[in-house]
């Protein structure tokens, strides 16, 4: 905190008649802290709340004072008022509060939790409006003045709170029209809500009186007064006369912010800074002086402090900064205005509440360096929910992107919103319709991304965040410039969608054997339902809107052998003249929101590894979730499980690598091969492709085909890669997959972000077969497979900020395994500390950690059993 000289003020010692008093607004426990130490949490009882007031250390009698409320009715307001006057107060007074539950027997020694606060603050001025306090679960309060209790911690989220909460009463009381009011009051609501679910414990809203429009200090002794001059007073402060504080108190009050940063995120800091002691004074009016240079342009870091703030540019920004690192941003923004990745974290710097700082930041942020896609998401992310204008430069800066990247991040884009004004002002709302209404692809899953957020609303809904997402997703259709064909093909698409939930839930409920509903659905999908009538026009794929479905080929119909009856389709599509056949699936009852994600991330690397010519030759399929329960997948042709090849079939990978390269029938040489036709019995078409078996396979290592060889070897480096960022779990045997042509991919993403069912899980799936298939650990195979895991870990490291900053996005989407401390995790993988060759060391021993992990094969054997059992 920064020192400040208020040349206005009242000496704490004229309130000789007021009493010190405070009012219990709210209690915050999102989490359900408080009700895991009760003996029964769904039994209506009342909390009760102890005040205690000590000044000078010494606890002022009477010693409680006990007011109670519903636990499940909490905005009840109780005033405690004390026994001492605010002249009375020391200048480290405190009140303890400590909560109780009448379920159980009251024990003064065994609070529900405590929490504690000083009335004065690090510049003794006495602490005024509503205030939020975290609550120290099943704790004693400490009233020392170094407590082990604050309220007042120095964390982001509940400085956020505190902002919050006061942000609200200042709408309530504005002059706005009620209209504006509510929507402004309604955003910072849920923004609350937001915040109170994620911090790791309850908190309590108290609310403090504000006596005068100027603030009120702490005063040692009493000064000669004087009625014609100002008296100073140690420190820089000024006393008023008593006339003109007289009228000022008969102004109406105006609400100071002391101490507030801009609402932020919902993503929780990991550790509470619990030092509660005054701060040094000469250290903060250094720290003010440096902030407040004279000429600010003219300076530059040193250089171990630009090295330092380069390093931080480079890397994502998670929790709170340090007051240092920010005294950098704000004392060389100019310059560090020449580097794009420098603005979020001077944003984040800027002590908002200071009217120089905030108009200062507003006039460079105009002048500043373009910034990167992954600045532009962070800036959307709840870090910054209450910064309008933020946002509004961000949405700016993705304007100039392609289509293309702006598809990439819709996803998370489609996110954002909930931190955007619930309104019709939107400008990211505004951005992705302009670009959906000219591209079919944005239009298509610009659609269905909003059609999963809004899932569960309904006409008497109260949540307003999914009546918000309803509001924008009906905004597509009726959008002014939308043309006419679009909507269409979106309607079109929902018709589709509608009739494959019914038809999939219509066979779940046969008790026939799977034969016998698999022909049910291909004679349904031989009606005109599905044969591009006027019942099913034809229209873009939901999965691939550069398709148009044009009818069902109900010969390529088949049902998996599931819980859920995933349904297999074929259909007949065309792409600008030319007509061709794809195969996709459709669940019903399973949310894909997760794989989408994952998918997703997948098929980002995939890109950036391709630009710089490092194709991995992975498989990232397309998945789209239409809601929470249901979805289309891409189908990938010609697989098998690596738990067929290895246990069912105990035939290990490398012999089957040589099985797919001799087999003349193999899809690859038809379509890789100059022949006369594609007819399979041809003798002549068979004679080419042995010839080429027996000329390049044969002759090459272990008899495997070159191109398979490489295509399982840079697949399987990849993928251990991309899982080991994500902390992809639950890796089976029957969840990794190989087709044809030797690519390896993964399907099946239930548990991510280091989540996972089994035991001491290895850091990614790689088991001895299938480095047997390379010719073992000793092999130049298996010395070409390191070195790819290498090249992809380290080339993908420089992406880390774009890759965490689009799971910050993701906080509020509804992922079972997102945690804050699972995004930790993720970003120190990277090990952004390392140099290049440090991190090859270090990837090169999770390669043997993972080879060599017992739990891993037993766990393999285990779920094939278990599998088999099942069937």
């Amino acid at each position: 905190m920064e020192l400040q000289n208020y040349t206005n003020y009242t000496p704490h010692t004229w309130l000789q008649d007021v009493p010190v008093k405070l009012t219990i607004s709210n209690l915050w426990d999102g989490n359900n802290v408080l009700d895991s130490l009760i003996d029964d949490p769904n039994k209506d009882e009342q909390l009760i709340i102890v005040a205690s007031l000590y000044i000078n250390g010494q606890l002022q009698y009477p010693t409680k004072t006990f007011k109670a409320f519903s636990r499940h009715s909490l905005q009840k307001q109780e005033t405690i008022f004390f026994n001492s006057n605010i002249k009375d107060l020391s200048y480290n007074s405190l009140i303890a509060l400590s909560i109780y539950s009448t379920q159980q027997k009251y024990e003064e020694a065994k609070p529900l939790g405590s929490t504690t606060f000083p009335l004065f603050d690090e510049n003794l001025k006495l602490r005024e409006g509503k205030i939020n306090l975290l609550i120290w679960p099943n704790t004693q309060p400490d009233t020392s003045f170094n407590s082990k209790t604050p309220g007042l911690v120095k964390d982001r989220n509940i400085q956020d709170l505190n902002f919050c909460t006061r942000k609200i009463d200042e709408v309530s009381k504005g002059e706005q029209n009620d209209t504006n009011k509510n929507l402004s009051k309604q955003n910072l609501q849920i923004r609350l809500y937001y915040l109170s679910k994620i911090i790791p414990t309850a908190f309590l809203e108290v609310q403090l009186d504000q006596y005068f429009q100027q603030p009120i200090l702490f005063e040692d002794y009493e000064y000669p007064q004087n009625d014609t001059e100002q008296q100073i007073i140690g420190g820089g402060y000024y006393k008023q006369p008593e006339d003109q504080i007289a009228n000022q108190a008969k102004a109406p009050t105006q609400r100071i912010f002391i101490d507030q940063n801009q609402l932020s995120d919902t993503f929780r800091t990991s550790d509470f800074d619990q030092e509660f002691g005054k701060p040094d004074p000469i250290h903060d009016m250094m720290n003010l002086i440096l902030r407040y240079s004279d000429h600010p342009e003219t300076l530059k870091p040193q250089k171990d402090e630009e090295e330092k703030m380069r390093k931080m540019m480079a890397r994502p920004l998670i929790g709170e900064l340090k007051s240092d690192d920010k005294q950098l941003f704000v004392k060389y923004r100019y310059w560090a205005m020449q580097y794009g990745s420098a603005l979020p974290f001077y944003l984040h710097s800027v002590a908002w509440q200071n009217q120089k700082e905030e108009q200062d930041a507003l006039t460079l942020m105009k002048k500043w360096s373009p910034i990167d896609r992954e600045d532009c998401l962070f800036l959307l992310s709840s870090f910054f929910c209450a910064s309008e204008f933020k946002k509004k430069y961000a949405v700016e800066q993705l304007g100039k992107l392609s289509d293309e990247k702006i598809e990439n991040v819709l996803l998370q884009l489609v996110q954002a919103l909930k931190y955007e004004p619930f309104d019709q002002k939107s400008e990211l709302v505004n951005l992705l319709f302009d670009r959906a209404i000219k591209s079919k692809s944005l239009a298509t899953y610009l659609y269905w991304y909003l059609h999963v957020e809004k899932d569960g609303w309904s006409a008497d809904s109260k949540n307003t965040i999914l009546g918000f997402y309803y509001t924008t997703f009906q905004g597509i259709l009726i959008h002014q410039t939308i043309n006419q064909i679009l909507k269409e093909y979106i309607q079109g698409q929902t018709k589709f969608r509608s009739k494959l939930q019914s038809l999939a839930t219509e066979i779940r409920s046969l008790k026939n054997d799977r034969q016998f509903r698999i022909n049910y659905i291909k004679n349904q999908l031989s009606q005109s339902a599905y044969q591009n009538s006027s019942e099913l026009p034809q229209h873009p794929c939901c999965l691939y809107p550069e398709y148009e479905l044009i009818r069902a080929v109900p010969e390529r119909t088949t049902i998996f052998s599931s819980a859920m009856a995933p349904i297999r389709l074929g259909f007949h599509v065309i792409k600008g003249d030319e007509e061709s056949e794809i195969k996709l699936i459709f669940k019903n009852g399973d949310d894909l929101r997760q794989d989408q994600l994952v998918m997703q991330i997948f098929n980002l690397m995939d890109e950036l590894l391709k630009g710089v010519s490092q194709d991995m030759k992975l498989l990232p399929y397309r998945i789209l979730a239409c809601s929470k329960s249901d979805g289309f997948l891409e189908f990938v042709p010609d697989n098998v499980t690596l738990q067929e090849i290895i246990i069912k079939k105990n035939q290990g990978m490398q012999p089957y690598l040589r099985q797919i390269s001799e087999d003349k029938l193999n899809p690859y040489y038809w379509k890789t091969l100059t022949l006369k036709n594609n007819d399979q019995k041809d003798p002549d078409n068979l004679k080419i492709i042995q010839d080429h078996i027996d000329q390049v396979v044969k002759k090459a290592p272990y008899g495997i085909n070159p191109t398979f060889m490489t295509n399982y070897i840079y697949s399987s480096a990849g993928y251990c890669v991309l899982t080991y960022f994500l902390g992809i779990g639950d890796r089976h045997l029957e969840n990794l997959l190989i087709n044809n042509e030797g690519k390896m991919f993964h399907i099946d993403f239930g548990f991510i972000l280091g989540k996972d069912p089994k035991p001491y899980p290895p850091p990614f799936k790689l088991c001895p077969e299938m480095v047997e298939a390379m010719g073992g650990q000793k092999s130049d195979l298996y010395t070409l497979f390191k070195s790819k895991c290498v090249e992809v870990y380290v080339y993908l490291r420089r992406y880390a900020k774009l890759i965490i900053n689009l799971f910050l996005l993701m906080a509020d989407a509804g992922i079972k395994d997102y945690s804050q401390e699972a995004i930790e995790q993720m970003y120190e993988k990277f090990r952004l500390d390392d140099s290049d060759e440090n991190a090859e060391i270090h990837f090169l021993g999770l390669l043997e950690e993972s080879i060599n992990s017992l739990f891993a094969k037993m766990t393999d054997k285990l779920h094939f059993w278990a599998s088999y059992m099942r069937k």
